[in-house]
């Protein structure tokens, strides 16, 4: 099926949301809300600590579950339904005129098990394995609960903005501990793209030299992009394996 001519929409781009009606969310077993006092010590606190919406799930989604459930037996689903991957084919297509092929895309249960996973495949217990921190927390216990070593690659603040330390970077690929620079310890360097917590998209000259820094030193790049469409008016998301760009 071409993805040109294939949508996907289903109505939503004309979706009209409501985002000052507040819907409560405490006793309801929400670990955002319920949790409050088990993570910070009082349950008076707003708790910004979790990205966990408060809007309704667009009607679309609510109305393709109400219909799975007419059913009544949920067992075990197809590996990746094609459905789904046609979905996420256009999405990438629509968005970033990136042409990927379905056997690319591999579904997981979320975000934290695929970096458990990545870490996992393409590394050894004591690799080194880069992080660009400050970042989001899971990236660090996916390292260490791997038996990996993390090596961080701490991004520098100028001027109230954050900026890749590229002659940092290129040290971490160094020879060190009498191992051989090539394959270099350092086995994958985990992206977060755009950043979180920081808040940088990061451009696709920055992009580029991370890449080309990596591959040239014989590294993986994990990156998760799950902010892709989280970003401020004219302001552009590049997926770092989209073509656009250039690496080794």
């Amino acid at each position: 099926m071409s993805i040109s001519n294939y949508s996907k929409d289903n109505g939503c781009k004309d979706m009209k949301y409501d985002f000052d009606h507040v819907i409560s969310r405490k006793n309801t077993s929400c670990i955002k809300w319920d949790g409050v006092k088990a993570v910070f010590g009082t349950s008076d606190a707003i708790p910004m600590w979790i990205a966990d919406m408060d809007m309704p799930i667009a009607k679309p989604i609510t109305d393709a579950i109400k219909e799975r459930m007419k059913h009544n037996i949920f067992g075990y689903p197809l590996h990746n339904p094609k459905s789904v991957v046609e979905s996420v084919m256009y999405r990438m297509h629509k968005l970033y005129s990136w042409e990927i092929k379905p056997e690319w895309i591999i579904l997981t249960p979320g975000i934290i098990p695929a970096l458990y996973a990545s870490v996992r495949a393409f590394s050894r217990p004591g690799d080194d394995i880069i992080l660009q921190g400050p970042v989001y927390h899971p990236f660090w216990s996916a390292i260490k609960d791997n038996g990996c070593h993390i090596s961080e690659n701490r991004l520098l603040l100028n001027d109230d903005h954050y900026e890749i330390n590229f002659d940092d970077l290129n040290t971490k690929f160094e020879k060190r501990d009498g191992r051989p620079p090539t394959p270099s310890r350092a086995r994958l360097l985990i992206l977060c793209s755009p950043h979180n917590p920081v808040g940088r998209v990061w451009t696709k000259y920055e992009l580029t030299k991370i890449g080309e820094i990596t591959t040239r030193n014989g590294a993986i790049i994990v990156s998760d992009e799950v902010h892709s469409e989280l970003l401020f008016p004219n302001v552009n998301h590049v997926p770092i394996v989209s073509g656009g760009v250039k690496m080794l």
